[in-house]
């Protein structure tokens, strides 16, 4: 890894990991050995010629086993500091080179060097797999959705069916161990399993009969209602990736894991049906339409007349005509799980992923710095609101979280205060800034969390 001083390194061997750095500055005596994990952590950044940036990172690639990571500083992150332009960067106050690089530049940049396919983690970082098959799997996860089917199925309150055969009941009960857990997988699948997704298949059939007794079995047991609930979830899933996979200049068919394979003859029936089917809600995104109509469709998160507003944790809950819509947002920002409010703006092509500073901490969060994509020519604009006189708050937070979320009761409580004071969420907008709420927090003699200031009573005086 780039090595810097060896902070980085010293702090993942003491969590038990084999690592060494090399830096042309603090280290450069430390031979560069080939890893499985190379990490460019800001470097490029500070890389004043353009050639040596390409020979940086194939020299990188080149001693890379399964991944390279790589981090730069990106545009809206300038500072005083950096008022000096130089060449594409600026020098600093200590007359060291830095360069900001906008949306895309670090990709096209990667993608110009290595001709590997990068996948953006977040904005200025990426990764590049050296295994096409680890790349695509990759992909394919970060379109599936992490889900906790026992909490849903409590929720549910799934119990036993009121009239079985009672010789099914005992054949569940018989081989309980085994049954449970392939339901754990059906679920995870959303399908049945194939040979070599499943390592018990061969004592499944046995103990249901068939492969197809036995799903009906478990899906009796546990309820028709969430098994087709974790087939829709799959089925959305892969349309999801497949529609995303017309943005991804190396993407071959024959790459695709064998799982998704076994997806797309499960649901499709072949990948030209799949595709067809994930084109046809691709360009339905690009139809302002279509995306107020799947807005409205949506049961959480803030909805006002021009745009929806949720929290990242409702992202994979979106239907997968929004979710396309965010991901070609996402496509040169990275995870939009990186942002805390993803806004859809519905008419303008335009997708905000907006950053604060402690979205679950504090009671009134501060925007940080703010993401524009607009979809129609790609433009992207970053706003840093981390400084100035007007510092935005983030006002009634539950409006953007899920029904569950784990800190909505404390959420609800300090709203509950904010309406006590006279606040409106339904005429809010953006409030009152930072420092203009302090002056009425002052004058009504509360504290941050709304409140009373209690008056401090001076002790009595000493009897001498």
């Amino acid at each position: 890894m780039a090595a810097g001083n060896g902070m980085d390194i010293e702090a993942l061997q003491h969590l038990g990991y084999h690592a060494t750095g090399w830096d042309p500055a603090f280290r450069p005596n430390v031979p560069r050995t080939p890893a499985a994990v190379v990490n460019l952590g800001y470097v490029l950044n500070v890389i004043e010629e353009p050639t040596e940036r390409i020979v940086t990172l194939r020299e990188s690639y080149a001693l890379t086993g399964r991944v390279l990571l790589i981090s730069t500083m990106v545009s809206g992150q300038e500072t005083d500091s950096h008022s000096r332009p130089y060449r594409d960067g600026f020098l600093t106050k200590t007359n060291t080179f830095q360069k900001f690089y906008a949306p895309g530049e670090l990709e096209s940049l990667i993608e110009q060097a290595l001709n590997a396919e990068v996948s953006t983690l977040g904005f200025g970082m990426c990764v590049v797999f050296k295994n096409s098959d680890d790349a695509e799997s990759f992909e394919a996860s970060r379109s599936r959705r992490r889900i906790d089917w026992s909490d849903i199925s409590t929720q549910l309150r799934f119990s036993m069916p009121l009239v079985c055969e009672r010789r099914n009941v005992d054949r569940y009960d018989l081989h309980k161990e085994l049954f449970d857990e392939f339901w754990r997988t059906l679920l995870e699948l959303g399908r049945a399993p194939e040979e070599g997704e499943f390592a018990r298949l061969a004592d499944v059939k046995k103990a249901g009969g068939s492969l197809n007794r036995a799903v009906a079995l478990v899906v009796a047991r546990h309820g028709e209602e969430l098994w087709q609930m974790a087939r829709k979830a799959r089925h959305e899933d892969l349309l999801v990736y497949l529609a995303m996979t017309r943005f991804r200049k190396h993407f071959k068919r024959r790459e695709i894991p064998l799982r998704i394979k076994n997806d797309i003859r499960s649901f499709f029936g072949d990948l030209p049906t799949a595709q067809s089917k994930a084109c046809d809600l691709l360009f339905a995104a690009g139809d302002s339409g279509e995306i107020d109509l799947a807005c409205k469709s949506v049961e959480f998160g803030c909805q006002s007349g021009d745009a929806l507003m949720i929290h990242r944790s409702l992202f994979a809950q979106l239907p997968p005509l929004l979710r396309i819509y965010v991901q070609c947002a996402a496509h040169r920002y990275g995870d939009p799980a990186q942002a805390d409010i993803i806004k859809i703006h519905k008419y303008s092509g335009k997708v905000t992923f907006q950053h604060y500073d402690d979205f679950d901490g504090k009671p009134l969060p501060e925007l940080q710095t703010r993401i524009k994509v607009n979809l129609r020519n790609l433009f992207v604009e970053v706003f840093d609101h981390s400084k100035g006189p007007r510092i935005q708050l983030l006002y009634f937070k539950e409006r953007f979280v899920g029904k569950n979320y784990v800190n909505r009761p404390a959420m609800e409580k300090f709203s509950a205060k904010l309406s006590k004071l006279g606040f409106d969420q339904a005429t809010i907008g953006l409030g009152p800034d930072r420092d203009t709420f302090r002056a009425l927090l002052a004058g009504a003699r509360l504290n941050e969390n709304l409140n009373p200031i209690r008056k401090r009573l001076d002790p009595p005086p000493l009897d001498l």
